[in-house]
């Protein structure tokens, strides 16, 4: 079964970015807007180490997000089209 992510959402220790992004992996979230909580990982490195994947946009919250009352602070590369920008900030309205 070929399955594809429409939308990659990577909250994990910034130690672990690179063991988690695989051929396999990478095959499936080819178009896939990958949001990135992790903490300290440039655009560029995501860019890579997902095989050139454009639609990136790195996320930061804080920790009142656990109360409901959070805010978070997103980049998009200057590329990113404004629909993946739209959907990237209606999904994480809600975090």
């Amino acid at each position: 079964m070929n399955i594809k992510i429409s939308i990659t959402i990577l909250t994990i220790k910034p130690n672990q970015l690179r063991d988690v992004f695989s051929d396999k992996l990478n095959n499936k979230i080819e178009n896939s807007i990958i949001i990135s909580i992790v903490a300290g990982k440039t655009h560029a490195t995501l860019k890579k180490l997902s095989k050139g994947n454009k639609n990136i946009a790195r996320a930061m919250t804080n920790t009142q997000t656990a109360v409901g009352g959070g805010t978070s602070i997103i980049y998009f590369a200057k590329t990113e089209t404004n629909a993946n920008k739209k959907r990237t900030m209606q999904l994480m309205r809600h975090v």
